[in-house]
């Protein structure tokens, strides 16, 4: 095994060129030390080598897939110890292809469940006042417990609190009037926040063994989206081992007839599919 990793790693560096490779790759440390934020683009580059080493398709990980919002089930939930079962952007990057147990169910909660999705759900399908929302109520009772909204200028929770739904009333309009505009393309940002790198990111997503997509991070994106019934462009923050080797074996087949309908159609295999 690890003379055939070898072999690949040489062909991978030979496909590439050693010097093309080095100085981006140093170019891309010094990228790093000089700002925080570009540590996703860091260690997506490492998975970049490492996969192409590994496994015979692996997909670039700052392509995105195309998911209908409305058939994700589950959501990623953190650990025992409060960690994310998947390292996070920032410390593992996009495009990580993990083994072990992260896809176990003990893991993974139901969308429908979650304070943002119910919450935006009952806003914009269910008309709700803010005020009567599950969202409103949540941020209200953090922000009831801290000083935040005096720092920002507010002078109560319930005017700070509104301040924030308003913001998603605007972006729920943007997106039902013109249409959902991807963060890659650098012309959306969460509100009130500086255009960095995470904030370029779409909806991140991690793909179980099975080939389950379970969605991860991009809340406010994700539940409008479901709101408005709309396909959106995902960027895949890992994929389970097995799920990678199910990609290989599709790559390597002479007869993609011979699959089933459902995994010609999954997100993630239509780059395979359309080759």
């Amino acid at each position: 095994m690890t003379t055939c990793y070898a072999k690949r790693a040489f062909q991978t560096l030979q496909e590439e060129s050693i010097g093309k490779i080095s100085k981006k790759f140093i170019n891309i440390v010094l990228w790093k030390l000089s700002n925080k934020d570009n540590q996703i683009h860091f260690n997506s580059f490492k998975n970049v080598i490492f996969n192409k080493v590994k496994y015979d398709a692996p997909k670039s990980p700052f392509e995105t897939i195309l998911i209908d919002s409305n058939k994700i089930k589950h959501s990623m939930k953190y650990d025992n110890q409060g960690k994310w079962v998947v390292d996070p952007p920032k410390y593992g990057g996009l495009g990580q292809v993990k083994n072990d147990d992260w896809d176990k169910t003990e893991y993974r909660r139901e969308v429908d469940k979650l304070w943002i999705v119910n919450g935006l759900k009952e806003r914009f399908n269910e008309g709700k006042n803010w005020e009567d929302t599950v969202y409103y109520n949540y941020l209200y009772d953090k922000h009831s417990r801290t000083n935040k909204y005096k720092e920002r200028g507010y002078d109560s929770v319930e005017d700070y609190v509104i301040s924030q739904c308003k913001n998603y009333d605007s972006l729920y309009s943007e997106i039902k009037d013109r249409g959902y505009q991807p963060n890659h393309r650098g012309k959306r940002r969460r509100p009130g926040s500086n255009l960095m790198m995470r904030d370029q990111l779409e909806v991140l997503i991690v793909i179980d063994r099975y080939g389950n997509i379970n969605f991860t991070e991009g809340y406010h994106r994700f539940a409008i989206a479901r709101c408005l019934d709309l396909e959106i462009p995902a960027h895949v923050l890992c994929r389970h081992k097995n799920w990678q080797m199910i990609r290989d074996h599709v790559y390597n087949s002479e007869d993609l007839e011979d699959y089933k309908e459902e995994l010609q159609n999954h997100p993630d295999l239509q780059d395979l599919f359309t080759e």
